[in-house]
């Protein structure tokens, strides 16, 4: 008996947030000691024979110039690039040059050195097999059930209704990422590149929510104004499960890329196992 009314209440927020994520990457390079060169080469740079101080002097062909790290370029033609400590052959006739007056940026007359331009690099010259392969497998499961009841009883509410409510809230945030890349072959073609990737994704909400009165007498009174009116007796059950899910996948190759994924997510469903699964989606079931 409950003066004011009678209430049973069952809730239940099952919840999973859950990021997978995997990364794959190969990258093969062969530049046939190209890089090697390019190291050895560096000391190149140490050898000039001028400066951007040695005022007007006879050049020739080929000959190296450090401009210094004071080196005004708003005096001159303003390239954008700032050519202070950098090291720039002569790619004009021989003659005289003010090499305090210059602009560095004028590609018909100065070429800028470095150890990455005096030996050309970046290029696979033999056959450089390289193989990504990326494998993801994710399975998210969320189970609940929420269950109100009055079995077996006599329940009176002297003033007030009487509410017997079940709520179920369960939810699944579920992301899954996966990448494979592949760099390698060679410039002539020859090599392999290859990039494999396979995601697979289960999310599984299984949920429920029962309200009920059972083999019982409920007997619900609003008393209002000095005379007895029959009250309310509720009987309500709720269920707002969700399934929010991503998966995303990328592959890259230069020459070969394979991706597959799967997805299969269901709510209120028992799920299968994976074959069936992957056969009821190529079949539309």
């Amino acid at each position: 008996t409950g003066t004011d009314g009678v209430r049973v209440t069952a809730s239940d927020n099952a919840t999973i947030d859950a990021v997978s994520k995997i990364v794959s990457a190969s990258s093969t390079s062969n530049d046939g000691g190209a890089g090697i060169l390019n190291g050895l080469a560096q000391t190149l740079l140490d050898d000039y024979q001028f400066t951007s101080n040695s005022g007007t002097r006879a050049v020739s062909f080929g000959e190296r110039v450090r401009v210094a790290d004071d080196y005004s370029f708003t005096e001159v033609v303003d390239a954008g690039v700032d050519p202070a400590g950098r090291v720039y052959q002569y790619m004009g006739v021989d003659g005289s040059v003010n090499f305090g007056n210059q602009d560095y940026s004028d590609y018909a007359l100065w070429k800028e050195l470095d150890n990455t331009n005096i030996i050309p690099s970046g290029l696979n010259v033999t056959g450089s097999d390289s193989v990504g392969i990326g494998g993801l497998v994710v399975r998210n499961d969320v189970r609940g059930d929420v269950d109100a009841s009055i079995d077996d009883a006599t329940v009176h509410a002297a003033d007030g209704d009487i509410t017997v409510m079940a709520s179920e809230a369960a939810s699944l945030n579920a992301t899954a990422e996966s990448a494979a890349s592949s760099s390698g072959g060679s410039a002539y073609g020859t090599g392999t590149s290859l990039a494999v990737n396979g995601t697979i994704a289960t999310n599984t909400v299984l949920s429920s929510a029962s309200a009920r009165i059972t083999d019982s007498t409920a007997t619900a009174s609003d008393l209002s104004g000095g005379r007895t009116d029959v009250g309310n007796v509720t009987v309500d059950a709720d269920n707002s499960s969700t399934i929010d899910a991503a998966v995303l996948s990328a592959t890259t190759s230069g020459d070969t890329a394979v991706g597959v994924s799967l997805a299969f997510n269901t709510i209120g469903w028992q799920p299968q196992n994976l074959l069936f699964n992957t056969l009821d989606a190529l079949l539309g079931d």
